[in-house]
């Protein structure tokens, strides 16, 4: 059985909308899109998403802390997370945009 640390990670979780979230799954973080009906201030495509504003430092923050947690080689068994400089495949442990969530 696959150790589920990084999923249950308390720097991982968010209060979120249920719909918001869901509309959101497995994108990678990007900007531009369209805005989302729930969430005005939210932008999606059909590959990923951007929150508002106020919350992409705090995001972004999470990302490179799981990414360095979780190396994937250590005992928790959890997978490598990589994050890289393009919209990726949600199968993959690699989350994107890299220089998205630098800015």
């Amino acid at each position: 059985m696959k150790n589920t640390a990084a999923h249950t990670d308390l720097h991982h979780v968010f209060a979120a909308d249920a719909t918001v979230n869901s509309s959101r799954g497995d994108k990678d973080f990007d900007e531009g899109g369209n805005a989302h009906h729930e969430c005005e201030e939210c932008r999606t495509d059909g590959d990923s998403w951007e929150p508002p504003d106020d919350i992409k430092g705090d995001l972004a923050r999470v990302l490179f802390y799981m990414a360095v947690r979780y190396e994937g080689n250590d005992s928790s068994g959890a997978d490598d997370l990589e994050l890289v400089n393009r919209v990726t495949d949600s199968r993959t442990p690699f989350l994107g945009v890299l220089s998205t969530l630098l800015e």
